[in-house]
């Protein structure tokens, strides 16, 4: 099962091949919006983080403890 993300969630970009520089990587970013896709993953989502033009998935990202 994968993390849910909601807006507002500090996360960490873990696929950092898709960033804007180096700093997202670096620091802690936050989720702008989450939302479910239709996939045969449950709780599959599409997400965006505050400043970033890329989309992003469950998997590319990892909540902040």
């Amino acid at each position: 099962m994968l993390t849910r993300f909601e807006p507002g969630d500090k996360v960490w970009i873990e696929r950092t091949e898709y960033v804007e520089n180096v700093d997202m990587i670096r620091n802690v970013q936050t989720v702008e919006s989450a939302m479910d896709c239709v996939t045969d993953e449950p709780d599959s989502q599409v997400i965006y983080l505050v400043g970033s033009d890329y989309i992003f998935f469950n998997e590319d990202l990892k909540k902040d403890k």
